[in-house]
């Protein structure tokens, strides 16, 4: 049976890792839906989610941010050498002046991509219909034909689970 795995929490995770990364501040909860449909469809399939629970959501500490960072580059690295990366770029639906919406998700896009070219690991990109930014990276998808693009979640995790096994 898979594991699945949110922050702060560091535990081994033996076999394939789909880490869901993507949006987080000023999407839905769209991690939610995808733990659901994982744990359906593939329940052997471990899962690290950075979006912390309802209840372990807050504001932040700087301590709290450190091991955020160390809990997804850890998580990030053991998907890349067991399992699949998948970027779902989820629409802005709650506007944060102070921040630019999914600055975090597309510096690990670009990261993760670099390492999709040199090491070749497995990537998933999904973008869910709204989504600012999309054309560019769509553009840019085209000089990879083996990462899969999906346009619905459901498609993207069809293809995580498919590249896991």
């Amino acid at each position: 049976m898979g594991q699945i795995v949110f922050p702060p929490k560091m535990i081994e995770l033996l076999g394939p890792t789909v880490f869901l990364a993507g949006p987080i501040k000023g999407s839905e909860r769209w991690q939610d839906k995808a733990i659901e449909y994982l744990s359906q469809k593939a329940p052997n399939l471990n899962i690290a989610s950075p979006r912390r629970s309802l209840d372990r959501a807050k504001d932040y500490t700087e301590n709290d941010y450190i091991s955020q960072v160390e809990w997804e580059s850890h998580y990030l690295r053991q998907s890349a050498k067991n399992g699949v990366i998948l970027f779902w770029f989820a629409k802005e639906t709650t506007h944060y002046c102070e921040r630019p919406f999914a600055r975090t998700t597309r510096i690990e896009f670009g990261e993760w991509m670099a390492h999709h070219d040199i090491e070749g690991i497995k990537l998933v990109v999904g973008f869910e219909a709204g989504f600012d930014g999309d054309k560019y990276i769509r553009h840019r998808l085209k000089n990879y034909p083996e990462v899969k693009v999906a346009e619905k979640l459901q498609t993207a995790l069809d293809f995580a689970i498919k590249m896991s096994s």
